[in-house]
């Protein structure tokens, strides 16, 4: 597993929340190495792994959440 390199984190646009680094094997795929928030766990997802995870649950309307807004508060 690669080194965990903060500053090739993926961050969201708006709020610039770290998700992921975005790395690619020597065999030519990407994987996503994500790191749990406290602790030093790192888990890595083949890229083309993770879209058909998406997929397969946005297909999956049994186990569909409603869309909800989020919200952050600046104080």
């Amino acid at each position: 597993m690669s080194q965990f390199r903060y500053a090739r984190m993926i961050r969201t646009p708006k709020y610039h929340i770290p998700l992921f680094e975005a790395v690619r094997n020597r065999d030519g795929s990407y994987i996503l190495i994500v790191k749990k928030a406290k602790g030093q766990e790192k888990e890595e997802i083949p890229l083309d792994g993770l879209m058909r995870l998406v997929l397969a649950q946005a297909a999956d309307e049994s186990v569909a959440a409603p869309r909800r807004e989020t919200h952050r508060t600046t104080e």
